[in-house]
């Protein structure tokens, strides 16, 4: 992202994040270096200006709800615009299915992650799309 005065980007944040370090700070006794003590965003776009859509993949997103923040004046010196929180649907289904030979050729492996522990959880399976009899 160019940082120039004016530049606009929009940051993706842990839901509550304190943003309040990121951008220009008061004039104190001393000066002080960036980096300020502050959240990063997860991730970040720039954007042009005016009105429009912008994308983000959001894998794995473990979290329910995140904060996204609209900044402009570049990424040096931002200045926080507007936010809003999203919520997110289907952040503690399993992910990341692995299969694996075991020795025995009437047999398989599956794993997974998932966010939280399930004591349930188990695997269906069948010959045919839909139908999982086993």
């Amino acid at each position: 992202c160019r940082d120039t005065p004016g530049s606009l980007w929009v940051g993706a944040f842990p839901a509550g994040s304190d943003r309040r370090a990121i951008g220009p700070q008061p004039a104190w006794d001393y000066v002080a270096n960036a980096p300020w003590l502050a959240t990063s965003p997860l991730k970040w776009k720039p954007v042009s200006g005016g009105s429009g859509v912008v994308r983000f993949h959001v894998e794995s997103a473990r979290a329910a709800v995140w904060d996204f923040a609209l900044f402009s004046n570049g990424t040096t010196w931002p200045i926080e615009l507007a936010a809003a929180q999203l919520r997110f649907s289907g952040h503690e289904a399993p992910r990341h299915v692995h299969l694996a030979r075991v020795p025995s050729p009437a047999q398989m492996r599956v794993s997974w992650s998932s966010a939280t522990l399930d004591p349930g959880a188990c695997v269906r399976w069948g010959t045919a799309p839909g139908r999982y009899p086993w």
